[in-house]
């Protein structure tokens, strides 16, 4: 049967103890993340922890150069995404994998049908975008979404991040064996760093953690602080992150003359100083496949308000845990943030309920264990 968990309760004490030393698959992954050559990247760290309950797990990653060996179980392999197909098949030759596994439907999924047909062994396609979302649209990502559901019918086993998800791609394939996992969260570091009196001159900090991409449609948020500074001029947008839209989101905040109460941190490693200082945390992505950056803004109990993306209906649910408004209804997200401000949304009970809800995801234990269980079950 498909697992389908969304959270994970704690292990206990034997539990733990009973991960098996190794459940005899041996993993092929195909990663577009370079940063897992870096053996103190958290991905690295993760990588060798996915590797533990497992034979084997050895990862080609595109683009990259160089070989690292993480653990005795884990070794990292970088290419380029031209030799990433030979690679992969050399890496195979030795490993003699059970289960190929790639991070998305797209290119690497296209890698990942291509390595099943030459080795014959299993594929699972991990899917982490909304890539059927009516707001996924353009050239490009119709080319992406057609690619995708030829890659989808050819896999062996699907890892979906969320129940939205699951439901698009029932609706496209019923025929789908789909497992629901969502992506592994740590809890938000804190160094002390106090952000409140950094930016004292505001009485409101609302915070978005994004890589400032056009569909995170961070644009939206900027207008929505013209309408929201009229009557809160001591409220602030606090962007952390970049990305190919930063020049275009500054000039905006420019020409709308938001310049001192939109401002922009730069990118940051670690976020606890951040969440802790916001008032409410921001998405207004138009497509979401879960939302880690909510997991990491509800774990420190701030409220969350969100376009109805991701996890949306799933964790954050309108009025009980957070608040959902329509992807591009600046309408509906002014409304609310005034609401907040105001104290007539009871927000800091509904961040409360969000927080209890989301905190068992961040079981490390129980979260590996059922990855290395899907695994198993989709390579057998």
């Amino acid at each position: 049967m498909p697992i389908s968990k969304t959270s994970f309760p704690p292990l206990s004490t034997e539990a733990h103890n009973a991960l098996p030393i190794s459940n005899g698959v041996k993993v092929l992954m195909i990663s577009r993340d370079p940063n897992a050559m870096d053996r103190e990247s958290e991905v690295a760290k993760r990588m060798v922890k996915y590797g533990e309950p497992i034979e084997q797990l050895e990862i080609v990653v595109f683009p990259a150069a160089g070989q690292v060996q993480l653990s005795p179980k884990v070794k990292i392999n970088g290419t380029s995404f031209l030799s990433v197909f030979r690679l992969a098949m050399k890496v195979a030759r030795i490993l003699q994998p059970t289960l190929v596994t790639t991070p998305d439907p797209f290119l690497a999924g296209l890698v990942g049908v291509f390595l099943k047909r030459s080795l014959g062994c299993k594929l699972e396609i991990q899917v982490h975008t909304d890539f059927l979302s009516p707001y996924f649209n353009g050239f490009k990502n119709l080319l992406y979404q057609h690619l995708a559901l030829w890659v989808l019918k050819r896999a062996d086993c699907v890892r979906a991040v969320s129940k939205r998800i699951e439901n698009s791609l029932k609706i496209e394939n019923s025929k789908l064996k789909i497992n629901i996992l969502p992506i592994y969260t740590l809890l938000p570091k804190i160094t002390g760093e106090n952000i409140t009196q950094k930016y004292g001159q505001f009485n409101f900090i609302i915070l978005m953690v994004s890589r400032l991409t056009k569909e995170k449609n961070i644009g939206m948020a900027i207008d929505a602080m013209q309408k929201l500074i009229a009557e809160f001029p001591k409220a602030l947008l606090l962007i952390v992150g970049n990305g190919p839209e930063e020049k275009n989101l500054r000039l905006k905040a420019y020409n709308l003359k938001l310049g001192q109460n939109v401002l922009f941190a730069g990118w940051k490693e670690n976020l606890g100083d951040y969440y802790k200082a916001a008032d409410l945390y921001l998405l207004t992505s138009d497509f979401e496949g879960w939302g880690r950056t909510v997991i990491e803004a509800a774990s420190m109990g701030v409220p969350v308000v969100m376009t109805n993306v991701g996890l949306a209906g799933e964790v954050i649910e309108h009025e009980k845990s957070g608040f959902i408004f329509e992807p591009r209804d600046k309408d509906g997200l002014v409304k609310i943030l005034k609401k907040i401000i105001r104290n007539e949304a009871n927000a800091g009970a509904l961040a409360e309920e969000a927080r209890k809800k989301i905190l068992p995801n961040f079981n490390e234990g129980d979260y590996i264990r059922i990855l290395s269980e899907t695994w198993k079950q989709c390579a057998s």
